[in-house]
């Protein structure tokens, strides 16, 4: 028997064996240290970017919010529909293009006012956006 525990053979053999299986798990234990490094990193970058929609979701309610109230839908039907309410008294201020072609006429008429225009609202709006169209 020998000693010093196993043969000379068996030693090598055992070192042969044991090198590739230290490699694979040296290399299994870096790739998987490599990924949750990645995965940290994603991580961050998500919470970042939550974070980011939380700010952003509060900035639309309260939009939302101020869109719902009485005060913002008085100041659409003013200032972009043009109404007013019972009582007041509307302006209307015309260009010199709208004096020239339509207001003139009605207003030579002798009407107190500008002409309620009796076409569709969407060819008013075509009109608006476009231009009138040719006869």
């Amino acid at each position: 028997m020998m000693r010093g525990g196993l043969a000379p053979g068996l030693r090598q053999l055992l070192a042969l064996v044991s090198l590739p299986l230290f490699v694979y798990l040296a290399y299994a234990v870096a790739s998987r240290a490599l990924e949750l490094y990645g995965l940290r990193i994603e991580m961050g970058q998500v919470r970042s970017d939550i974070a980011a929609l939380r700010s952003q979701q509060d900035v639309l309610q309260q939009q939302k919010a101020f869109l719902e109230t009485d005060q913002y839908v008085e100041w659409v039907a003013r200032e972009e529909l043009g109404m007013v309410k019972r009582g007041e008294v509307g302006l209307l201020i015309l260009t010199p293009d709208e004096l020239r072609t339509e207001a003139r006429p009605a207003l030579a008429a002798g009407s107190s006012g500008p002409v309620a225009d009796e076409r569709p609202t969407w060819l008013r709006w075509w009109d608006h956006f476009f231009g009138p169209a040719a006869p």
